[in-house]
């Protein structure tokens, strides 16, 4: 009786103990059965050396117990109690598992249930924040349309203009839902309807150009906008998403355009003089007659795009991607190339492609394997001579 009491405490404590320490963690119903498979396996080989301890004689003398006094009737009693309370352990050991599982099978499930709600939550609020924004946004832009009707001149005062950068400076870039799929960039659409609606009221130069200075423009979902003939020079731009957006004689000199998104626009006739376009892609962004020198384009995506009678004087093009563009008349006078991607028989185009400043280029610069490939689809990157 005494074994028994002694079995359950064991088995009792076993399982509290391991209740407490949470252990195992289960992650999956797999892993709850393989431990318990493990531990009645473990269990077994200790009641296999334990039933063979008492039955060898051999055993019994290495450990110093004398043989010739060993009743075997006792030693089967004892046998059998050993074996009912390792029983009883391994009985508590496995009961105190089950409710383990039990109880992380439950946590896990109200774990995922509260996360879903608090992600519906959160999503709720932003959209609520978002939509006063966009409607404090449309009360301000008619403020600023009544302030400009007031003044001949088309100027607006300081604090409009601060007032301006503030309210843009509130519209967060967000993840935002594309159909099915969320987007993988963080956007602010507000900012972009900001400067549309600011470049669409012919708001005087000098105010404009305050605009510009002091509010940032920075990720503006601005995809297939609209910004024709717009002075945004020195405007900040930095990780905009402008894919397929129309930038005809725009003016983007100085602007700060790094890591962009230009595929598919159109830069047609576009200023880009001193332009900071490093990191951008304009993947298969057309850039005929686009002037573009001094302007830098490091480690900037070109691939198919179309610089015809572009003007690419002085500019920097440092790891910059510019296999399969279509040059024709394009002015490379002076710029950088070390480090760009192109095909192995690019200076037998340059004379077909009547480039401006060709006889220069390959006495600088000599066509080599691309070793580092950063960029997969490259096998061959032009370096210094």
């Amino acid at each position: 009786m005494r074994n028994l009491l002694v079995g359950t405490i064991l088995g009792v404590f076993m399982g509290w103990t391991l209740g407490f320490l949470r252990i195992p963690f289960i992650e999956k119903s797999q892993s709850f059965w393989v431990g318990i498979a493990a531990c009645i396996a473990f269990i077994l080989f200790l009641v296999a050396v334990l039933f063979v301890w008492n039955k060898q004689q051999l055993l019994l003398r290495l450990i110093g117990k004398d043989t010739t006094t060993t009743d075997v009737s006792t030693s089967s009693s004892h046998h059998m109690i050993w074996l009912i309370v390792t029983l009883f352990v391994m009985g508590g050991g496995l009961i105190s598992g089950i409710l383990i599982y039990r109880q992380n099978k439950l946590l896990n499930t109200q774990t995922k249930y509260m996360q879903t709600k608090m992600e519906g939550q959160a999503a709720t609020m932003e959209t609520i924040k978002d939509n006063n924004l966009v409607l404090l946004m449309r009360v301000f832009l008619d403020e600023v349309g009544e302030e400009l009707k007031s003044n001949p001149d088309r100027l607006l005062s300081d604090a409009s203009i601060k007032k301006i950068a503030t309210l843009s400076h509130s519209f967060a870039p967000a993840e935002h839902n594309e159909g099915d799929s969320l987007l993988q960039q963080k956007l602010s659409f507000e900012r972009g309807q900001l400067l549309l609606g600011l470049s669409r009221m012919e708001v005087d130069s000098s105010s404009f150009n305050k605009i510009k200075r002091e509010t940032t423009f920075a990720h503006a979902d601005l995809r297939k906008a609209d910004l024709s003939g717009v002075d945004l020079n020195g405007v900040d731009l930095r990780k905009a998403n402008l894919w397929g957006a129309k930038l005809q004689n725009t003016n983007l000199s100085g602007a700060n355009m790094r890591h962009a998104d230009l595929r598919w626009a159109d830069l047609n006739e576009a200023v880009l003089q001193k332009t900071n376009l490093n990191g951008a892609d304009l993947t298969n962004a057309k850039l005929i007659g686009a002037d573009a020198s001094g302007a830098t384009f490091q480690w900037a995506e070109l691939g198919s795009t179309m610089l015809s009678e572009a003007n690419f004087s002085n500019t920097d093009l440092l790891g910059t991607n510019l296999m399969k563009v279509q040059f024709g008349r394009t002015n490379l006078t002076g710029a950088n190339l070390r480090s760009a991607n192109i095909e192995e028989d690019w200076f037998d185009k340059l004379s077909q492609w009547q480039i401006i400043g060709a006889g220069e280029i390959p006495k600088l610069y000599k066509i080599v394997p691309d070793k580092t490939r950063l960029n997969k689809l490259a096998k061959f990157r032009l370096d210094k001579r």
